[in-house]
This record gives C-alpha cells, sequence and structure tokens, in this order.
C-alpha cells in the first residue's frame, strides 16, 4: 500500500533522507519490500502488519487510503514503484521550480542572519594544539560539502585564548549553519521510552555523531560575534567546487588531501611538513605517530625499501622538545631526506634529524603478514574496515571461509583482523537452501580449530566489537560480555561517543596518544568482564563513575559498564587476542581509535 505522513524521527545527520536537511535541501528516501533476492514472494493479505504510524495496513486510513491486497511481489515491482516515485518527483519539480528555488534560498538567508544573532557563532580550532593530519581531514571534508572556513593571518586573543596564525575557524553565519552545528556539536538525545517507564523506542540510526570528538580535536566554541578587527584578520577558503573533482575522476582521498593543501597554498597560508636538519651515516630521523599520518609514512618508506624503522623503547629527547616512548625512527639512508621532505609536505608531518641512534633502545617496527576477514553477510563494519585500512595505504589479504578452513594460517599471516561480526555469522554464514554453496556457511568448527592452532604457534588476533564473541564462545577465553543476554530495559546504547580510560600509555597499542582519556564509538557493543586475570591484561576500562560515561548521544544503564574492561589483551598459547568493547572505525570516522589499529599492525604486541 501507500502511507502519506508516515512518522521518521528527524535527529540522525546521515543517510539520503535526513542529511539533506541540514544543506536547507529536499532529502527523499524510497522503501520498497524486498523479494527473495531477484524471486518473487508471496504474501498473504492476513500477514500485513502496522508500521510508522499505522496501526494496522489491512484497514484503510486518510492517510493510508491504497490498502494492499497481498500476493506476490517480483523484483519487477520495485522497479516500476520505484520509476513512478522518480516521474513524479521530476514532475512535481518542474511544476513548482520556481517555489522550491524561493524556498531554498529564503533558507539559506534565514540560517546567515541566526549565525548573526544566535550563539554558537562558531568554532576554532588551534592550529598548535591539535594533530594536523585529523585537522587537516575533517577541515576538507566540511569545506569538500559546501562549508566555508577561515584561517587567521596573524596571532589573535579570543578571551583569554590564544591562537596563533593558521588557525582555523567555522562561522556558523552561513548557508549551512545547520550542516555545521550538526557535525561540530554535541548531540544531547532526548531519551524517549515507548511507554513510560517501559523499553526505550529505538531510533532511526545512530544518536551521536559530531566529528570534533570522534577525530578528538580540540575547539572552542565562540559564545559571541567575532569582533571586526578579527573578521578583517582573517583569510576566507571558499567551498570546493565538488562537480569538478567529481568530472575529473578526482574524488579519492589522496587526490583531496592534496588538493586542499594546494587550495591553501594558493590563498598564502602554508600547513604542509619540514624536514628540520640533516641525518647522516649512524644518525635518522624521528617523528611522531601522534599525527595519525605516521601510518602513511611508514607504508611508503616500505614500499620504496626502507625496512630500518623503529619505536623508541624510552623517552627521546630533541633540543628543547621531549617525544614520548613509542616515537618512530628511521634510520639514514642515502635519499632518504628528499622522500621525507616529500612526504611532509603532502602529510603535513614534521621529521627531526638525530645522531647515534645506535644510543638508543629501539623496537623495531613490524612488519606482519595482515589478514582481513571477510564473510558473505554483507557486514558493512568489515566494509569501514577496509577503507580505513585503504586509506592509510596498508597492505593486506582479504581471506574468506575457505581460507580459514584450508588451514595452515601461521604460514601465510601474523595478524588477522575481524570487523565487528556476530559469533553466529561467523561461524554458521549464509543460509544453504538459499546461496551457491561457494557463499553459504561460514568458517564452521573446522575453521575456529585453524584459528585455535593459530594462536597457539604464536598468531595474533583483532577483534573488533561483536566479533569479540569469537573469543568468548568460540575459543572459551575466561572473559564474560557482562551484556550478553541484558534487556534493552536494563541497559541501552544505539550508537553513542563514550568516554574511555588507557590503563597505560606506554604499551604499544597506545603509541601517538598523549591522554589516558579518549572517546570510543559504541553501539550495541560489548562489554568485558574477567572470570580468571591470569594471562590477560586490561587495557582499558569506562569510567568508575556512570556519571562519566557518557559523552555524546543517549545510554541507558551505564552502572552496568562503569569501570568494566573496554580492551583487553588475552595470551592464547604463543599468541595475542586484541579485543575491543566498541567498533575502532565505525563509519570510518572515529578516528581517535583509528590508531589502535595502526598500532596492532606497525608495532608488537605485548
Amino acid at each position: 500500500g501507500v502511507v502519506t505522513n508516515g512518522i521518521y524521527d528527524m535527529w540522525w545527520h546521515g543517510g539520503l533522507r535526513p542529511a539533506p536537511y541540514y544543506h536547507n535541501q529536499i532529502g527523499i528516501l524510497t522503501e520498497a519490500a524486498r523479494v527473495n533476492i531477484a524471486s518473487p514472494v508471496f504474501i498473504d493479505f492476513d500477514e500485513l502488519i502496522g508500521r510508522r504510524g499505522i496501526p494496522s495496513t489491512q484497514e484503510r486510513y486518510i492517510n493510508f487510503t491504497d490498502v494492499w491486497e497481498g500476493g506476490e511481489w517480483h523484483s519487477r515491482d520495485i522497479a516500476k514503484y520505484e520509476e513512478e516515485t522518480l516521474r513524479s518527483i521530476i514532475e512535481v519539480s518542474v511544476k513548482y521550480r520556481k517555489d522550491f528555488i524561493n524556498r531554498f534560498y529564503d533558507r539559506n538567508v534565514d540560517a546567515i542572519e541566526k549565525g548573526q544573532t544566535e550563539p554558537p557563532y562558531g568554532y576554532i580550532f588551534n592550529i598548535d594544539r591539535n594533530d594536523r593530519s585529523k585537522l587537516l581531514w575533517l577541515m576538507e571534508v566540511l569545506n569538500f560539502q559546501g562549508i566555508e572556513l577561515y584561517i587567521t593571518k596573524d596571532t589573535i586573543n579570543i578571551g583569554d585564548d590564544i591562537f596563533p596564525a593558521n588557525s582555523f575557524i567555522v562561522l556558523s553565519s552561513q548557508p549551512q549553519r545547520p550542516n555545521v552545528l550538526a557535525l561540530l556539536s554535541k548531540q544531547e538525545y532526548p531519551p524517549r521510552f515507548v511507554y513510560p517507564d517501559g523499553p526505550p523506542e529505538p531510533p532511526y540510526d545512530i544518536v551521536s555523531w559530531n566529528l570534533i570528538q570522534q577525530m578528538s580535536l580540540e575547539a572552542k566554541q565562540l559564545g559571541q560575534p567575532l569582533p571586526e578587527y578579527i573578521e578583517e584578520n582573517l583569510i576566507k577558503i571558499k567551498p570546493s567546487s565538488n562537480l569538478n573533482l567529481l568530472l575529473n575522476n578526482k574524488d579519492n582521498l589522496k587526490n583531496r588531501r592534496i588538493n586542499f593543501l594546494n587550495k591553501l597554498n594558493d590563498n598564502g597560508i602554508d600547513l604542509t611538513g619540514k624536514v628540520v636538519g640533516h641525518a647522516s651515516e649512524g644518525g635518522g630521523y624521528i617523528f611522531s605517530p601522534a599525527n595519525d599520518n605516521y601510518a602513511v609514512v611508514i607504508n611508503r618508506l616500505r614500499e620504496k625499501g626502507y625496512n630500518d624503522i623503529y619505536f623508541t623503547a624510552y623517552r627521546v629527547r630533541y633540543e628543547d622538545k621531549v617525544f614520548p616512548v613509542n616515537t618512530c625512527v628511521v634510520s639514514y639512508s642515502k635519499e632518504l631526506h628528499n622522500n621525507l621532505e616529500s612526504l611532509a609536505k603532502e602529510l603535513s608531518i614534521n621529521f627531526y634529524a638525530i645522531s647515534g641512534i645506535d644510543q638508543l633502545t629501539l623496537k623495531k617496527a613490524s612488519k606482519k603478514k595482515v589478514a582481513l576477514y571477510e564473510s558473505y553477510n554483507e557486514n558493512y563494519p568489515t566494509g569501514w574496515l577496509q577503507f580505513v585500512l585503504d586509506a592509510f595505504e596498508f597492505k593486506y589479504s582479504i581471506v574468506h571461509n575457505k581460507d580459514i578452513k584450508e588451514g595452515n594460517l601461521n604460514s601465510k599471516y601474523d595478524l588477522i583482523l575481524f570487523g565487528s561480526e556476530s559469533y553466529e555469522d561467523i561461524m554458521n554464514g549464509r543460509d544453504a537452501d538459499r546461496y551457491l554453496d561457494e557463499y553459504a556457511g561460514g568458517i564452521g568448527k573446522e575453521g575456529l580449530n585453524n584459528v585455535k592452532d593459530f594462536l597457539i604457534n604464536g598468531g595474533k588476533l583483532l577483534l573488533i566489537d561483536e566479533a569479540s564473541d569469537l573469543a568468548i564462545k568460540g575459543l572459551k577465553v575466561p572473559v564474560k560480555n557482562i551484556l550478553d543476554n541484558v534487556s534493552e530495559s536494563e541497559f541501552y546504547c544505539p550508537g553513542s561517543i563514550l568516554n574511555m580510560h588507557i590503563e597505560d600509555l606506554n604499551n604499544n597499542l597506545f603509541a601517538g596518544y598523549s591522554n589516558e582519556n579518549i572517546f570510543a564509538y559504541f553501539k550495541f557493543s560489548p562489554t568485558f568482564e574477567l572470570l580468571d586475570d591470569k594471562n590477560i591484561d586490561v587495557l582499558a576500562t569506562w569510567p568508575q563513575n556512570p556519571d562519566d560515561i557518557l559523552a555524546s548521544g543517549w545510554i541507558l544503564g551505564e552502572d552496568l559498564i562503569s569501570g568494566k574492561s573496554a580492551i583487553l589483551d588475552v595470551k592464547y598459547g604463543e599468541g595475542d587476542i586484541i579485543m575491543t568493547a566498541f567498533d575502532a572505525v565505525h563509519r570510518g570516522q572515529p578516528h581517535v581509535t583509528f590508531k589502535l589499529l595502526f598500532n596492532a599492525i606497525l608495532n608488537k604486541i605485548k
């Protein structure tokens, strides 16, 4: 049937329906009943149920006048439905063209005027207090989708805060004000329940997504309009032309990054990195893993044959700077300086020449053979894991069920990654009655035994979020997911940003982190409790005080997870299992936890 005014919440900033609203545009989402892959299905009239504000789809209502009588539903019906929808959109767009354009114009003017009279008036990012790789990534993303940016020409004062030249400002007085506030502000989702004291009412999708927290950036929210003398001291960076980039087939992350830096250079702004000094025989260069692009540097250098790359075991002093444990070092080699200059320019990372690296206590960076498990369950977290690995230029192999079942894993891989996926899906996979043998089933008991042998013989596993059940239920590690079988009335967190505490910053997994308190993305995730602490290290926990757990979004029953484990390192035979109680790469957005993935690959697991 056809329903009008069906009820969807307007909270989430994402998808083709709600995201355009934040751009003062019209968002349309079409949904059609599915079929059995491409085979028709038969739905009896008595099977129809009510949804989206319609009590029953077997009865007519004022907004549901065309009741479907049941019967066969084909893939051609879906195609016809979509074609009719598209034709009606085109017809309405032509008929009311001027009206749509005028309303779009009015909405943009309203956004500009609100930004001049209502707080917040914008955000300012101190260039010296933020990781440049993350900050430039965020600014490029904002600029790419049509947001105006400003950069300070000289040092400015706002209240008691001093911001050096080249600090970024995003003002809310611009057409995309709703988009600016949605992407940069903390979300506080209003708790909603099906009925008083009843279960939570599920949101359409996640409830928090702000990029400042997900990218672990520091920004000052402007509570007052900028004085005129400061506005005169700003360089305006106009929005990118999305269409030209797409038409020229340049819409990839590397080219977008280079194009953005070139755009800044055209405006007289140089935010490239530097190579300080010249190393000689017996020396090398140090660089900080605090900059996420350290992973790209290591991967690029290895591609060029530079294999003498290390992490420091202790702090290193360089003139007036002190580099922490797990700072990166690459030993001197011919042409290295020129290669580093090229990397510094593109990746906005600094390198410092040092002498006598043989006097330092160094740990060689791991050169693991990495495998990423990919099931046939359309598991999008694994896709996002691939996206992040590709974006930071890691080399890895994709393994499927048959590869795990073949065994002899230690001869092929050192580390196997599992994106967030349920134990049942990993073990059992697709239904053999509906799918070809090649795509049916999971790793099964045979594959699980091979994973066990892989660990016993020194292999490493990184199990992200739900995949941790592979260790708990499959490998029987002495760990309990305390949220397993807990009702939604007791605990509920449908996609929020939580605070997490790192137990030991010197642990190799946390190379590049300078603060023990970071953010993590939690969406119906597990939380760990140790049944036996032998051979298990707790690497990170949720805050002891329940009131300190939620950073943005909505959580119910947070006292259940307070003080509990969020990252574990489980010794298993000669190997290790790293388990995370959150999705470290959720939709490619929480850059704050990307380094956990990078370090698991590039650094030794203690």
